[in-house]
């Protein structure tokens, strides 16, 4: 994973190094690595990971409603709780409703694209 494409409170998943996967969220980016908190299974577990180690979250309707949206009255379209921005899927992928959105796979992806456009952090909840 290019780490060009990650901020700091970025969730993503490490690949198993030896045989437990985990979610965590991006606390630094140095040149090469990123330092990480882990959130699932090892709560508060700090490490550092080169890029090779990172993948993407992908979007799920489960990581939508952990993100604070909630499904709309039409296929594909998820409110915002906060009114700032809502969601627009399909075959998990989507952009959220705004003119200037790109297209949107993977939760990181969500979390930049919605600041961007917001000047907001969305913080997942796990």
């Amino acid at each position: 994973m290019d780490i060009n494409e990650l901020k700091p409170g970025n969730l993503i998943k490490v690949q198993p190094r030896e045989n437990q996967e985990g979610l965590l969220l991006v606390q630094e980016i140095q040149h090469s690595t990123v330092i990480c908190e882990m959130i699932s299974p090892r709560k508060g577990y700090l490490f550092r990971l080169k890029p090779v180690e990172i993948t993407p979250v992908p979007i799920s309707d489960d990581w939508l409603m952990k993100a604070g949206y909630t499904p709309g009255m039409s296929t594909g379209y998820w409110s915002d709780s906060r009114g700032a921005a809502s969601y627009l899927s399909k075959n998990n992928e989507g952009r959220l409703d705004h003119p200037d959105s790109v297209n949107i796979k993977y939760v990181h992806e969500l979390q930049n694209e919605y600041l961007r456009l917001t000047a907001s952090t969305l913080t997942i909840i796990n």
